[in-house]
């Protein structure tokens, strides 16, 4: 069988122009620093690609969500704190207002005190 010239310059320039598709592919992924730019490149990894991102966004979700837990129940906690105060003021009140050295006046005072800690 005879090999033209016209052949040799087809296979020639094929194996150019396949080259230079090769080239521009490797300059791409160099530039962009991904292995797979396009899906088609290699779907599975690409998919795997997905999943990845999926998860991460997910993890930041989670992340979030755990940084308004923390922060609800350390308003929680000081809330607590100050109703505890509250009471332990109001029940030592209460017990030196029971001291019957006071006089009426005093246990008024007592009161009043009281009645002002309930209304804030």
């Amino acid at each position: 069988m005879r090999i033209s010239t016209q052949m040799m310059y087809e296979q020639n320039m094929s194996g150019i122009t396949n080259s230079q598709a090769e080239w521009m592919k490797l300059g791409e992924q160099m530039s962009t620093g991904k292995r797979v730019t396009n899906p088609s490149d290699d779907p599975i990894a690409a998919s795997q690609a997905v999943v990845l991102s999926q998860a991460q966004a997910q993890n930041s979700q989670y992340a979030l969500a755990r940084t308004f837990a923390t922060q609800k129940v350390s308003l929680e906690e000081s809330v607590l704190s100050q109703v505890t105060t509250a009471i332990q003021t109001a029940q030592e009140k209460i017990v030196y207002a029971g001291n019957g050295t006071l006089s009426d006046d005093d246990r008024a005072s007592l009161a009043t005190d009281l009645q002002g800690s309930a209304i804030s």
